[in-house]
């Protein structure tokens, strides 16, 4: 998702346990906009589609150039 400009926030205080926060700034440098929790066991999980569908709704992703790009 990162080439569709959603990065992680930068305060890591922002998730709680295992949770990462991630958003998509309104513009470059800003702390606004669309945000996610996501649950982030570490880098070996699997992600679910129900997760990536709603990062996408979430973020205005279109679905059809998400795939596309992979």
């Amino acid at each position: 998702m990162r080439d569709f400009g959603v990065i992680k926030h930068p305060n890591p205080s922002r998730g709680k346990g295992s949770e990462m926060v991630v958003y998509k700034p309104n513009e470059p440098g800003s702390l606004k906009g669309p945000i996610l929790t996501l649950t982030n066991h570490g880098q070996g999980r699997k992600v679910g589609t129900g997760l990536v569908s709603a990062c996408l709704r979430r973020f205005g992703i279109d679905k059809d150039e998400f795939f596309t790009g992979m």
